[in-house]
């Protein structure tokens, strides 16, 4: 992620502040329309993506080049024609209307913006399965047996991906982002800004610093806690990791142990209710389940998934019988 700095700085402030205040606001007073409230929703990230990271790692990393500007508001251009054209997206007969050849061609667009999005801001991997998602649906007649589908043209494929509203960019699962998961999203930056994710650091250090392989234990206690925050385990991984990683080499952990033990322990942050990973909101979504079942559902599994964690690294620790911290390091 890009170390801004200056006017640029204060500029994606707001526009960020602006996208949580959107959300609260929507949250507070009821959530709009689902075209409305997916399209603003896709019109403040998508953005943002381009203006925060870099495209390779040789572009600019203080400073955001003209071309990631112009990709920014390229990528803003499909989100504000479905909040302006709403009432009349409403009224069209999903697969009877024809396609406008605008509405092909900002779909196109949409596509290939959000592709960008994702390789940047989350994987290349990531980026490369929804390509070959969007591969599918184009050439999927041409595979054999039960990959086989009826043939799509090209507008029917936009259609599905931009203009339908349950089941494209702008469906349901973009309707949990941004009624559910934006708001989660907020609370647990807000929480780990005052403090509490320091704290909870500095509780596993009490619990467990002193015990057998305390480090490790650290890593585990503190990334449970922090899972309640945050359903991210690359947030968790980079809250928690880079104090608990060196921590355990330095008392003998081997590195690649040492990542693994973090890695573990972060993804099942993801688990631990009440805040837990969209995957739990899409259940929700898809089972009509609610969320709240859901959680008190999970809480067992996740507890036992990190005492397992801790046992396998209290194991290891008794095998190369490493120590805990020192008085110095474990108040």
């Amino acid at each position: 992620m890009r170390q801004l700095k200056g006017w640029e700085q204060y500029l994606i402030t707001i526009f960020a502040v602006s996208a949580a205040i959107f959300h609260l606001y929507t949250a507070a007073t009821g959530v709009l329309a689902s075209r409305y409230q997916r399209g603003f929703h896709l019109f403040f990230l998508i953005p943002l993506a381009f203006l925060l990271f870099p495209a390779t790692k040789k572009s600019p990393q203080d400073r955001i080049p003209l071309q990631d500007w112009l990709l920014a508001i390229l990528s803003a251009v499909p989100s504000l024609f479905v909040i302006i054209e709403a009432p009349r997206l409403e009224g069209r007969w999903e697969f009877v209307t024809p396609i406008l050849d605008s509405e092909l061609a900002i779909g196109i667009l949409l596509v290939i913006m959000l592709l960008e999005a994702v390789r940047r801001a989350v994987a290349p991997a990531m980026a490369g399965l929804a390509l070959a998602a969007v591969l599918y649906l184009l050439f999927g007649h041409f595979l054999p047996g039960i990959l086989y589908h009826r043939p799509y043209s090209l507008r029917e494929a936009i259609e599905i991906c931009y203009l339908v509203v349950d089941d494209g960019i702008y469906g349901s699962f973009t309707g949990i982002s941004a009624v559910f998961v934006a708001l989660f999203v907020i609370f647990g930056a807000f929480i780990y800004e005052m403090g509490l994710g320091q704290y909870f650091i500095d509780l596993a250090v009490r619990v467990a610093g002193k015990s057998t392989g305390g480090p490790a234990k650290i890593a585990v206690i503190s990334s449970a806690c922090f899972g309640t925050l945050s359903g991210s385990a690359a947030a968790n991984v980079f809250a928690t990791g880079t104090f608990t990683i060196p921590m355990m080499k330095r008392i003998g952990y081997r590195p690649q142990f040492a990542g693994s033990v973090e890695a573990a322990a972060s993804t099942g942050g993801q688990l631990m209710p009440p805040i837990m990973g969209a995957g739990a909101f899409l259940m929700a979504e898809i089972t009509h389940i609610p969320y709240l079942s859901i959680c008190i559902a999970a809480a067992l599994p996740a507890v036992l998934y990190f005492f397992s964690v801790g046992m396998m690294v209290h194991l290891e620790a008794l095998k190369y019988k490493l120590k805990g911290l020192g008085e110095i390091d474990a108040p």
